[in-house]
């Protein structure tokens, strides 16, 4: 029984959406560069996409303990960190509207990270397909809010310096050219 799984192929959906957010939380990862504490938070984007990177290159994986393990682990310290990021929330005194916060938009990310991860370590090979549609419909939210925000003048503004300058560099002055 245990050699039939491992001769029965992943459906071609559930491979692509992994390939899909592999890239997407290596972004995730790569615009945390200029954030005050980029070490955690490249670290908690990189490793979802290390692991959907293993759901792209292996077999029936997520019966696999080890990757099991690691997911669930990674699950837990997101949800550590939402926690944190919630009580530094409830303790600020500002102005901001809620989603103009820094704090609520990195729980945005990191509930997308958990639930990407909760529907993969639940999943199995009689339902990847619909966990892949799943996933895909998913993935649009934050694509279009980063297209959304990318033409956003307005909501750009608002933004702290840091996140401004990951994907619109400083532009140079004459003198530095």
């Amino acid at each position: 029984m245990m050699s039939d799984l491992k001769t029965v192929k992943e459906p071609l959906e559930w491979k692509l959406i992994n390939l899909i957010l592999a890239g997407l939380f290596s972004l995730f990862a790569y615009v945390q560069k200029n954030d005050p504490d980029p070490e955690i938070w490249i670290a908690i984007y990189l490793i979802p996409a290390l692991l959907c990177i293993v759901l792209v290159v292996t077999t029936n994986t997520t019966s696999n303990p080890i990757w099991r393990m690691m997911t669930l682990l990674h699950i837990i310290a997101i949800f550590v960190f939402i926690m944190y990021q919630i009580k530094i929330i409830m303790d600020s005194s500002t102005d901001e509207r809620f989603y103009e916060m820094e704090e609520a938009r990195e729980i945005g990310g990191l509930l997308f990270a958990v639930i990407w991860l909760v529907l993969c370590r639940n999943s199995t090979m009689s339902n990847y397909r619909r966990t892949a549609y799943i996933g895909m419909v998913i993935t649009a939210v934050p694509i279009l809010l980063w297209i959304g925000i990318a033409l956003s003048e307005d909501y750009r503004a608002g933004v702290p310096e840091h996140c401004k300058t990951v994907m619109y560099p400083p532009e140079k002055s004459n003198t530095e050219l």
